[in-house]
């Protein structure tokens, strides 16, 4: 696996801070997405928008 690059800031969801970083995996090319709660703490990554979502609504919920 092969980062190119630094997480780019593309955006807030609800006060979480959402990046990008494109990974190269054995020939293929992955974006994943990436969130900080308002707090810095890192919250997680998936591939897919709809499961960031997921992860910052449970992150949101044990606030």
């Amino acid at each position: 696996m092969r980062t190119l690059g630094h997480p780019l800031k593309v955006g807030i969801h609800e006060g979480y801070t959402i990046a990008l970083t494109c990974e190269v995996v054995k020939g293929w090319t992955w974006f994943w997405w990436h969130a900080w709660a308002p707090d810095g703490s890192y919250v997680g990554q998936a591939n897919r928008g709809d499961m960031l979502a997921d992860l910052i609504a449970e992150h949101a919920a044990q606030r």
